[in-house]
């Protein structure tokens, strides 16, 4: 059985989809609040308060 492949390193790749998982969940939510007319700062703003993330679009 050949050895498996690795992108980066056995332990690197996990961490390296993560990354990839959770930048891919910040540019969409990004662009989605954007089509709704919200800045940046204002989606990050809302996400870091607590208090207005149910204004956040989910889906």
């Amino acid at each position: 059985m050949p050895a498996p492949t690795y992108i980066i390193t056995r332990t690197l790749d996990p961490l390296f989809a993560v990354f990839i998982g959770l930048s891919a969940a910040a540019m969409r939510i990004n662009r989605e609040e954007k089509e709704v007319g919200r800045s940046t700062k204002e989606t990050v703003d809302a996400g870091l308060s607590g208090g207005e993330s149910a204004d956040l679009v989910v889906g």
